[in-house]
């Protein structure tokens, strides 16, 4: 599993399931908190809900993922039986959902055996939009997916607007600063920063207005070449 740095995460407390393996990590962020388990049911085996129903019984939000060969038309497997019958009405009456990929995650590479979906996700108390892909390009039968929670945003900051200003005035603006020298004490070093601080703030007022002189002068211009200068500056908003 991998994880951004601001991101924690720590391993869940192994239980005795009556079928499964399990496998998983608790992760969190300042705001919202999250758990992952991987799972998996050997063949042949018979599947018992109460597994499912312990990983779910918690207050945190929970995916299940990975291999539970299952089969169920629902989430485009070829053929149906009484045990995956049962993992959708448990999810029906339990309030999760089953999550499918849009692709096959089994390709075996004997010809007369079709391609199959075997892998699920278990999505509980999810409310953030879940989507999942399969990852090709890997020798093997058994086919790696992809699953990705959109956060809608919700941590993201907001792209800070940037003031149009006339960069040549602004860079002339700094030829003829003189910071002064030497700077031995802590009050030369604060004066110096001030200085520079206070020829930055003026700086950019100049140029900014000096931008505001050349935009009035597109006014005469004519159309096609208006066009032209607000797709230029379309471009550097980019």
């Amino acid at each position: 599993m991998m994880n951004k740095k601001d991101i924690l995460r720590e391993v869940v407390e192994r239980t005795s399931y009556m079928t499964t393996c399990t496998l998983g990590v608790r992760v969190a962020t300042a705001e919202e908190k999250m758990c992952i388990v991987a799972i998996y049911k050997p063949p042949g085996s018979s599947l018992y809900v109460q597994d499912i129903h312990t990983l779910l019984s918690g207050p945190t939000p929970t995916l299940i993922t990975r291999h539970l060969n299952t089969k169920y038309k629902a989430w485009g497997s070829h053929s149906v039986n009484r045990a995956e019958r049962c993992l959708m009405e448990d999810a029906e009456s339990r309030g999760y959902k089953v999550l499918d990929p849009d692709a096959p995650t089994y390709v075996p590479t004997d010809p007369c055996h079709r391609a199959d979906v075997l892998d699920i996700v278990l999505s509980h108390k999810m409310c953030w939009p879940t989507h999942i892909e399969v990852v090709y390009g890997m020798a093997t039968q058994h086919i790696p997916i992809l699953i990705t929670v959109e956060e809608e945003g919700r941590h993201s900051l907001p792209r800070p607007t940037r003031p149009w200003m006339d960069r040549t005035t602004f860079h002339k603006s700094f030829e003829t600063l003189h910071l002064g020298s030497p700077r031995e004490t802590p009050e030369d070093v604060e004066t110096s920063a001030s200085l520079l601080v206070d020829n930055t703030k003026e700086a950019q007022r100049t140029a900014a207005a000096s931008q505001q002189v050349q935009i009035s002068r597109c006014g005469d211009l004519p159309f096609h070449l208006k066009e032209k200068i607000q797709h230029k500056r379309r471009l550097h908003k980019l």
